[in-house]
């Protein structure tokens, strides 16, 4: 089961937004999101905070709602410069996305079909790749 508490971004656009993933002390595996063992050598894992910056590994636009966004939306794999891939979305307001390109994890707010608003993290381009 995922830990989804270490997710939540908060509201405050005061606070820093801060990732976090699982690091074996053991094998050094990390992963996102958080787990409990580490699959290769069974360690109890334990909770690490990663930088935000990162590459752009793969990408692709949703074009169909989801059961909670409204479409068009990216989402990217992430390659952290800390070692770990996760599935986010981009924004791509700026400027377009591309395998390879830099992307730095800022605050966002998505809002909901249902007309609520999540808090939580996506990246953007940097300006390396402006």
């Amino acid at each position: 089961m995922y830990n989804l508490e270490k997710l939540v971004v908060s509201e405050s656009p005061s606070d820093a937004v801060k990732l976090y993933c699982s690091g074996c002390p053991k094998c050094g595996r990390k992963y996102f999101p958080l787990k409990e063992l580490c699959v290769d050598c069974l360690e109890t894992c334990e909770t690490v905070q990663v930088g935000p910056y990162g590459n752009i590994f793969s990408y692709t636009r949703v074009g169909v709602d989801s059961p909670l966004y409204k479409a068009p939306y990216t989402l990217a794999f992430i390659d952290l410069d800390d070692g770990v891939r996760l599935l986010a979305r981009v924004d791509e307001s700026k400027e377009k996305v591309g395998v390879g390109k830099r992307v730095k994890s800022v605050r966002a707010s998505f809002p909901t079909k249902s007309g609520e608003t999540i808090h939580a993290f996506a990246f953007e381009m940097t300006k390396e790749d402006q």
